[in-house]
């Protein structure tokens, strides 16, 4: 009995053990049906792709002060190890709700729309448009890939004037007249309809010096009936058409801040900029007079003034723009029967997207070239704020216009001043070169300007164009001067005037200017 019950044991347990090795197999057989076919329902129905933003290379920081580096961020692209397609097959079949996002094509941003939210345009019935997740920033787009007649480079929801509806407004350039019948196609989160065309009005910059482009102004009502702003916009000869472009739309407010801030607006560094002693001393003075941001609009740099830029400690108060409009601009020497399409670098439309993009954040905006400061000369004014209180009191000035001299860098150096080996190796021109040309310059001839850059709606090189509300208001050279530090090579004004004005600044310049060049690595002797 004994061993007819241990064998009747043994026999149990192999049946127990036999009907789990069959119900196991039986699991692996249902699971490996399930992922063959669910991989095979992928493959024709692939999963909406995730927006990420690209990895970025050396020098391309992601804050508010770098704007991404186009041809660093396509390298750093470039390196990323892809997976095989076996690896693309696994990872299917173990993550069955998740694909492997792809990284933002070259230059593009996020709209932040989930995918959950995508919506198509329901009243574009024969063409499949759907709500944009994707924006181009800092670079000039056109409204077809093999059309340049319009190229807009930004977009702001402009809120800035009181008498009208609020507007979507474009800064672009433009070839003579192409511009008109242009559709804004204005994208939104909520709106049923998604997506509204609306004509663009088009206002032309003044000073385009008869170039084949005029920078432009292109505005689009908003017309959402419960009042919500777009988030993106496109242009477009038709209300269907596929965007080529698309800017995303930062919002402006609708009073002017009152934040006593100051930005300054550098016009487009270019031909492979590299005058570094001047950079550091141009900086470092509007620094010590107020400034508290830079817009540093950068057409072409040399490779260390990149690196200058991109210094953390230095360039902790500036926003990098690259700005390269697609067209002939300016260069040096110039080519037999060379003629630029647009003047300067497109200077026109950056200083239109300087007056928007510091109007934001920044009660006040001062702009100069790389070669020019505003100077407090008078006793009792130290520094901009000083000049700010007494000649804009109240909101009904809305700039302040400063006159020109030049100090000539091909004049002598002060010999008292070149004798202090500090100020010498520090290469700072503005106390060494102490003379100045006879004549100063009258108001619109070579004058720049501060301005409360909320109530500009056309800004100028050399003056406000339009206000929205305001005036502009004179201040006499021996209060405050426009010093342009300049060389003529031999030509230009012969009579000049010692002016020591600057070295009641001396003590601060050397001290910022040495930090600035120990922080950067220039030599200092």
């Amino acid at each position: 009995e004994r061993q007819l019950g241990m064998l009747s044991n043994f026999w149990r347990r192999r049946r127990l053990l036999g009907s789990f090795l069959v119900a196991a197999f039986s699991l692996y057989i249902c699971w490996a049906i399930y992922a063959l076919a669910y991989t095979s329902y992928l493959a024709e129905n692939p999963l909406p792709e995730i927006v990420v933003e690209p990895p970025l290379a050396k020098y391309a920081r992601v804050n508010s002060r770098l704007s991404i580096n186009p041809d660093s961020a396509a390298k750093a692209n470039a390196n990323i190890k892809k997976a095989s397609p076996q690896q693309e097959r696994k990872k299917s079949m173990f993550h069955l709700d998740v694909r492997n996002p792809p990284s933002l094509p070259d230059g593009h941003v996020s709209l932040n729309v989930p995918h959950n939210e995508l919506r198509k345009v329901p009243w574009c019935d024969k063409i499949d448009l759907s709500s944009p997740i994707s924006a181009q920033e800092l670079r000039f787009l056109s409204i077809h890939p093999n059309d340049k007649d319009v190229l807009t480079y930004s977009a702001y929801y402009d809120r800035r004037e009181k008498s009208g509806r609020p507007v979507v407004r474009a800064v672009g350039i433009a070839l003579a007249g192409r511009a008109n019948g242009l559709l804004c196609q204005l994208w939104y989160r909520r709106y049923a309809d998604v997506m509204a065309a609306v004509p663009a009005s088009v206002e032309v910059v003044p000073e385009g010096n008869g170039r084949r482009y005029d920078s432009v102004l292109l505005s689009c009502e908003n017309r959402a009936p419960d009042g919500e702003a777009p988030y993106a916009v496109s242009f477009a000869r038709s209300a269907c058409a596929q965007p080529n472009g698309i800017h995303s739309v930062r919002p402006l407010p609708a009073e002017p801040v009152g934040n006593g801030r100051i930005a300054v607006c550098v016009t487009p560094l270019n031909l492979h900029y590299d005058k570094v002693d001047e950079l550091v001393q141009t900086f470092e003075l509007n620094r010590l007079f107020g400034a508290d941001w830079f817009f540093v609009y950068n057409h072409t740099t040399s490779e260390r003034m990149t690196k200058m830029l991109a210094n953390e400690q230095f360039a902790r108060d500036l926003t990098i723009l690259p700005f390269h409009p697609p067209v002939k601009v300016h260069v040096w020497p110039l080519p037999p029967g060379y003629t630029e399409d647009v003047k300067y670098y497109a200077q026109m439309a950056m200083l239109q997207d300087c007056i928007m993009r510091a109007s934001a954040d920044f009660e006040f905006a001062v702009f100069t070239d790389m070669d020019e400061v505003i100077v407090p000369r008078s006793a009792g004014f130290n520094n901009w704020r000083d000049l700010i209180r007494t000649k804009m009191p109240d909101l009904g000035t809305g700039g302040l216009s400063f006159q020109n001299t030049f100090y000539r860098l091909e004049w002598p150096s002060d010999p008292q001043i070149a004798a202090n080996a500090t100020i010498a190796g520090l290469k700072l021109s503005a106390l060494l070169k102490l003379r100045r040309e006879a004549v100063i310059y009258s108001h619109g001839s070579r004058s720049k300007m501060i301005v409360r850059p909320h109530f500009v709606r056309v800004m100028g090189v050399h003056n406000v164009w339009r206000y929205f509300s305001g005036s502009t208001a004179s201040v006499d050279f021996n209060t405050a001067g426009m010093h342009h530090y300049r060389s003529w090579e031999g030509g230009g004004e012969k009579s000049f005037v010692q002016d020591p004005v600057m070295l009641r600044y001396r003590e601060q310049l050397v001290a910022r200017a040495l930090r600035a060049r120990t922080v950067l690595g220039l030599p200092v002797s």
